[in-house]
């Protein structure tokens, strides 16, 4: 299970991929990467125990910027997509899936917005969609800036995981790595632990192929892909909640570091969007961010501008009858 020895000097970007019995559509995926017009990159390639032509086929890129590894047994995408993060060198890490193709600017786009937005840690593409013979099926757009995409992601995963460049540090601030018992949905449940922390992007050009076929993974487990996404998504919305207990109740508590990354306003803002974004879902979550937003900054022109309809009015009425409470534990 040793990698193939790499370049000596680490390159900007490192892409990963991993393949489990893709032999149908490997090269195209491999091809579209090793064309990029930005070539500062290593591509890892994790074979996860593949029985068909997939060893074979990865054999025949003659490439030194091609990292090999195989695995002794089938780990599932996760952890396999892990161990490559375990060896990538990258400042940035990009996302490929080996039935996919990314168009030959892609890379460069991605780098380029990273280098000139630092508080983005992950950014996407636009995505078309082609059946397996490569047809374009539909685009499928999705909200390209920070404040709909971190309403979106509490609905919904917007954001294609194999069209995705992430930031390093962003990546390791959240642990590094994808949740190893979650065998699908483990993009949502990370783009979710990252979003809380950095602000998100896609890109409005189309970028990036995304092959729709009856072998996909995630159409053979749609109903644990289902199961997982829920649990990511609560897991999630717990996670802000202690976050913004915790921020309202600053200085009486002590915050992470990364917390400093945002102003009290700019907090203020994204609870906002997170009470938006988790209407569907309920369990009082939408009132309690509503009510630290407003805690965190009662003069927002975006907070009451929020909700003209009958839910906004709601979740105003409930985050003004716990701001006077909110405040009192504030100054305990």
């Amino acid at each position: 299970m040793k990698p193939q020895p790499t370049p000596v000097t680490p390159s900007l970007v490192s892409v990963i991929m991993s393949v489990y019995n893709g032999a149908d559509y490997l090269d195209q995926a491999v091809e579209s990467i090793l064309g990029q017009t930005w070539d500062d990159f290593e591509f890892i390639v994790a074979d996860d125990a593949s029985t068909d032509g997939t060893p074979e086929m990865l054999a025949r890129f003659d490439d030194p910027r091609i990292v090999r590894l195989r695995n002794d047994a089938n780990l599932g995408l996760a952890r396999s997509l892990n161990r490559g993060l375990a060896v990538a060198r990258g400042r940035y890490i990009a996302r490929q899936d080996a039935d996919d193709v990314s168009l030959p600017q892609r890379l460069a786009l991605q780098v380029a917005y990273l280098e000139n937005h630092p508080r983005v840690g992950l950014v996407g593409a636009t995505a078309s969609w082609i059946d397996d013979a490569g047809r374009e099926l539909q685009i499928w757009r999705q909200p390209t800036q920070n404040a709909l995409l971190q309403e979106t992601l509490l609905r919904y995963c917007p954001i294609m995981h194999g069209s995705v460049m992430m930031r390093r540090t962003a990546l390791d601030e959240v642990g590094g790595q994808y949740t190893g018992t979650f065998r699908t949905g483990q993009d949502y449940d990370l783009w979710l632990r990252m979003s809380e922390r950095w602000d998100v992007a896609v890109l409005e050009d189309v970028l990036y192929r995304y092959r729709w076929h009856e072998g996909m993974a995630s159409q053979q487990r749609q109903t644990e892909q289902s199961a997982n996404a829920r649990q990511a998504l609560l897991d999630a919305l717990a996670r802000r909640a202690d976050l913004g207990r915790s921020l309202v109740r600053y200085p009486f508590v002590r915050l992470p570091a990364w917390t400093e990354r945002y102003s009290r306003p700019e907090w203020a803002d994204r609870f906002l969007w997170w009470a938006a974004g988790a209407r569907l879902v309920g369990q009082g979550y939408p009132a309690q961010f509503a009510r630290c937003s407003f805690v965190l900054n009662p003069v927002s022109h975006v907070w009451w501008s929020f909700g003209t309809g009958v839910v906004g009015r709601k979740l105003r009425r409930a985050a003004a009858r716990g701001a006077a409470s909110a405040e009192a534990h504030d100054a305990e």
